[in-house]
């Protein structure tokens, strides 16, 4: 097996954990107790860390939902590091011009 054959299997194993996260998490969003949230969060973040897709549509969703785009903004304000980064490559005008 070559060494792209594996990096193209881990990348699709990410994105299947992340889609399993966000699935996972609107199973229990309406749980009694709030565990969605959490699941759906990391899920969101393992999708946009790892798939272009998933930035493209992300982007879009910011685009067409303000509402959604002034909450991420608020989420990235108080975030750093990494996350930060993750939320703003979804924006929907990216600062440095570059698309996916």
């Amino acid at each position: 097996m070559t060494r792209l054959f594996l990096d193209r299997l881990a990348h699709m194993a990410i994105v299947g954990l992340g889609l399993l996260l966000v699935a996972i998490g609107v199973m229990f969003f309406f749980s009694p107790f709030p565990i969605g949230v959490p699941f759906a969060g990391v899920g969101l973040f393992v999708l946009l860390t790892r798939s272009t897709r998933a930035r493209r549509v992300i982007r879009r969703l910011r685009t067409r939902h303000d509402w959604l785009d002034r909450r991420i903004v608020r989420i990235e304000d108080k975030s750093n590091g990494r996350l930060r980064d993750v939320l703003a490559s979804s924006r929907p005008n990216p600062a440095n011009g570059e698309s996916d």
